[in-house]
């Protein structure tokens, strides 16, 4: 992962909603219709954040009947940590 990736993601989860709604799913599966009572959010933005989240691949959704259940990737966080240390960590001169 470079650095333009790196920066992508970091966007994504440094939204304050976001990274509170990673936090909530962290905690364990949790169905969309759920969260909305956890945040301060309308249904149509909760779902802008739940898109975002998905397509960037920090959570997956299963569909049960009616419901949206969501689980966090945590392959997925782990990459952007293990990325995001690498690049903090390599030395200057390669920069």
């Amino acid at each position: 992962m470079d650095s333009v990736e790196i920066e992508k993601y970091l966007k994504i989860v440094g939204d304050k909603t976001r990274l509170h709604i990673l936090k909530l799913i962290y905690q364990g599966e949790v169905c969309g219709c759920e969260l909305i009572h956890g945040l301060d959010v309308s249904q149509p933005t909760l779902s802008h954040h739940l898109k975002v989240l998905s397509e960037a691949g920090f959570i997956k959704g299963i569909k049960e009947k009616n419901r949206v259940n969501y689980t966090v990737d945590i392959k997925r966080v782990d990459t952007l940590f293990k990325a995001l240390k690498a690049f903090i960590t390599e030395d200057i001169k390669t920069c």
